[in-house]
C-alpha cells in the first residue's frame, strides 16, 4: 500500500509531501454528512510550517481518500506537531 500526505500552502500555494515526516495517522469519518477528521502526528521540520487554512490530502494506491483543512495544530514536548 502507498500512502502519501500533501500539503498545499494557502499562502504560497505551494504542495509539499510530509509523507516521510508525518506518523500516527487516524481517519475519522461520520454519518449523516458530518465531515470526516484526519488526526496526525508530524516531526518538527524547518522547512515544513503548517498553517490554519492549508488543505490536507491523503492518498493510498494513486486514489485520493481525504482533502481537508487544517484547523488545529500543537506542538508536544517530543518535538512533534499534532494535528
Amino acid at each position: 500500500m502507498n500512502v502519501k500526505i500533501l500539503e498545499t500552502s494557502i499562502i504560497n500555494g505551494d504542495q509539499y509531501d510530509l509523507s516521510e515526516i508525518v506518523s500516527d495517522i487516524k481517519w475519522t469519518t461520520g454519518l449523516n454528512s458530518q465531515p470526516g477528521i484526519l488526526e496526525f502526528s508530524m516531526l518538527d521540520d524547518v522547512n515544513v510550517f503548517l498553517r490554519s487554512g492549508d488543505i490536507i490530502e491523503v492518498i493510498v494506491d494513486s486514489k485520493k481518500i481525504f482533502k481537508g483543512k487544517v484547523f488545529s495544530r500543537k506542538k508536544t514536548k517530543d518535538k512533534k506537531m499534532g494535528n
